[in-house]
């Protein structure tokens, strides 16, 4: 796939026009060979990650307060589609970093078309286009009944598959899809609105043991899955919200119940998620969202009275996996955390209550502290301009084949690429073109009508007959004034509007539609290290 370094900057430089016409653009152009840049997680190290809120944070701000570069910012986009997330702040970054996007339909599986795997394929592109790293992660909790779209085992695996062959139907689609349940200590979700019925094809999938019923002692995760070749990467949704319902105490988790959680020993008999899809199935695995709660009235903000205080509670739970070494030296096949950043409103019997799982508050300090001693298990994204450097250092390379660790997107230089052999150049933009004959003869007439207006005023200078009051208005007006007026500025001249407004991200307010509290919903990469990130 081919796209033109001036493509790349036309890009960034569309800030009024809608997102999905700027992927098509990015999807129809070409650009310089991308053989040779490495992708992020190809050094066998944990990535972190994080979803923010992004009404009230941005990636920029979170890394800034963390001191380390996020590898992985995680997204959230509707299906069907009403307003997309804010990309952009990824790329805001200037770092390598890889974008998750999270797909949470808001219709049914056997509502989803065709035309719409399409489009969700076709972003993917334009983003794997300009370099950048995407997991893909399809409707998840998926097994659990709040979803609209949960407990549909036939329908799911059916639009899984669909899509998975739409994003590898090109071999420059470099977009890894994330097979990412819910951990299943609660199911089988009963009672929930979505949750499976009796007397359905799906309800006799969902019944794995052919009891009858669907109780605890069934699969929570097989019937859902969509086969070993249409899976790149598995991942876990692991969340702890107190002891017993209402879940409304701040309470400390229990040692070792991240682990329970993670392993399925917190139910007996029930199945190893890490044992049976990352291991036995050599799948690279992610924790896809995780956190503990603090809880917080929805008015005054304030705990309830008799609790743990935040600090330990979540530093409990972090302690657990996140900073622990021991839990990441003891699962190898763990390769990404993604930390849930957001407050949620609560439901029902919780609804005056809001869910605060961030750590990244008032709890930094503490969290900065214990990642210090762990830094070195992780990989985090690096600054774009490491890349430009290490690139303009190096001698001999053409400047159309950077070098591994360099950045493609630089300004395209004439003379690099003359001597290189090289004959592209930034692409011709014909409305530009045009534009430039008509800015020429405005400002040649502005000139011409100044001079006009000098002479005339001179000359009535020189001659006593003529009276001020006779001198056209803007004539005096221009006498009058040494600095010959003020021009409006840029801004005044060019209010653009942008339609990526922050206010707008999808499903980033706490309990988007359709969904239960537990709706958690430039790296640049070759088709080898590709490849290194599907083991």
């Amino acid at each position: 796939m081919q796209i033109k370094y001036s493509i790349l900057r036309e890009y960034s430089r569309m800030p009024s026009l809608p997102l999905h016409k700027r992927d098509v653009l990015l999807s129809n152009s070409t650009h310089a060979d991308l053989a040779s840049i490495p992708a992020i997680g190809t050094l066998g190290k944990l990535l972190l990650g994080a979803q923010l809120d992004l009404r009230t944070d941005s990636p920029v701000a979170a890394n800034t307060r963390l001191g380390y570069n996020l590898a992985i910012i995680a997204m959230q986009q509707e299906l069907p589609e009403i307003d997309p997330p804010s990309f952009e702040v990824v790329d805001q970054t200037l770092t390598n970093a890889a974008i998750m996007i999270s797909i949470i339909p808001t219709i049914s599986m056997s509502s989803i078309q065709l035309s719409q795997l399409e489009s969700i394929a076709a972003r993917c592109a334009s983003f794997n286009a300009r370099g950048r790293q995407v997991f893909l992660r399809f409707a998840p909790d998926f097994n659990a009944g709040w979803m609209i779209y949960g407990q549909q085992p036939t329908a799911f695996i059916s639009v899984w598959n669909k899509l998975f062959s739409l994003l590898k139907s090109n071999s420059a689609f470099n977009t890894l899809m994330v097979w990412s349940p819910f951990e299943g200590s609660g199911y089988p979700f009963a009672g929930f609105k979505y949750s499976a019925l009796p007397k359905t094809l799906d309800f006799s999938k969902l019944d794995t043991n052919s009891d009858g019923a669907l109780t605890p002692s069934d699969d929570p995760y097989g019937p859902y899955w969509p086969g070993g070749n249409s899976v790149d990467w598995v991942g876990l949704s692991i969340f702890y919200k107190g002891a017993n319902y209402p879940q409304i105490h701040n309470d400390i988790p229990p040692p070792n119940r991240l682990h329970d959680m993670f392993t399925g020993e917190l139910v007996p008999g029930q199945v190893n998620f890490y044992q049976v899809y990352a291991e036995k199935l050599a799948k690279p695995m992610m924790i896809s969202a995780t956190a503990t709660v603090y809880h917080v009235t929805a008015n005054s903000l304030t705990p309830p009275p008799g609790g743990a205080n935040e600090v330990d509670i979540k530093s409990a739970w972090w302690k657990q996996c996140t900073t622990n070494t021991t839990f990441l030296n003891q699962y190898p096949k763990l390769r990404a955390i993604v930390l849930e950043e957001r407050v949620w409103n609560g439901h029902n019997a919780e609804s005056v209550w809001k869910f605060d799982w961030r750590v990244l508050n008032n709890t930094l300090s503490a969290f900065k502290s214990d990642m210090h001693s762990v830094e070195s298990s992780y990989e985090f994204a690096t600054p774009l301009s490491a890349y430009v450097k290490t690139w303009q250092g190096v001698s001999g390379v053409p400047a159309n084949r950077p070098p591994s660790n360099a950045v493609p997107i630089v300004p395209w230089d004439p003379k690099a690429n003359a001597e290189s052999g090289n004959s592209t150049s930034p692409a011709i933009n014909f409305v530009q073109l045009g534009l430039v004959p008509l800015f020429c003869l405005a400002f040649i007439s502005i000139l011409i009508w100044c001079a006009i207006e000098y002479f005339s005023v001179r000359r009535r200078a020189l001659n006593p007959s003529t009276s001020e009051e006779s001198l056209p208005e803007n004539a005096l007006a221009f006498a009058n004034n040494e600095s010959g007026g003020e021009i409006s500025s840029v801004k005044e001249a060019f209010d653009f509007d942008n339609v990526d407004d922050l206010d707008t991200i999808v499903d980033g307010r706490p309990g988007g539609p359709q969904s239960d509290p537990f709706d958690d919903n430039r790296s640049y990469i070759s088709s080898s290290s590709f490849n290194q990130m599907r083991v």
